[in-house]
């Protein structure tokens, strides 16, 4: 893994694709690869927005497992508060563009990752409330709505 990572910065555009490729397939397969590289992640910044940049490129959330990205967006929180800790003190490490690139590709992706476990969220909630809701409904209330009621008060309302 280090060694991909290391390779990812090099500046030959097709060994860090290669590389690129080879440090995701790494940290898919093994969540506890990201915490490394958040451990690394200073020491190799060019690299790691190489990393950024193809992971928002190859984004296929419903292939991810949930491990990788409950792993995955721990990482990316700490490598966004690494990045704003680095812009606020100024100019002293003369890589400010470095870190607001790098800062922009972790907002992306924490993004799709809040974005995706959100709707899923919701779909499920849909579905136990509209279970509930039928759960509720017996066959007798249904039986006992007067629907020809109900359709005078929906054309009453259409002419008002």
């Amino acid at each position: 893994m280090a060694i991909s990572l290391k390779a990812s910065g090099e500046g030959i555009p097709e060994l860090a694709h290669e590389a690129s490729d080879i440090f995701i397939w790494c940290i898919t397969q093994n969540p506890d690869c990201c915490k490394q590289w958040d451990m690394v992640y200073l020491d190799n910044l060019e690299a790691s927005i190489v990393i950024l940049k193809r992971l928002n490129e190859q984004w296929k959330e419903p292939s991810l497992k949930q491990s990788f990205l409950e792993a995955l967006t721990e990482t990316l929180k700490s490598l966004k508060r690494k990045n704003e800790k680095a812009m606020a003190e100024g100019d002293k490490s003369g890589d400010q563009a470095l870190y607001r690139e790098a800062d922009k590709h972790c907002k992306v992706l924490l993004g799709r990752v809040s974005r995706g476990w959100g709707c899923a969220k919701a779909t499920v909630f849909l579905i136990v409330a509209f279970g509930v809701g039928a759960a509720f409904l017996t066959p007798t209330t249904v039986e006992s709505l007067d629907w020809n009621r109900l359709s005078e008060v929906i054309n009453i309302q259409k002419f008002v």
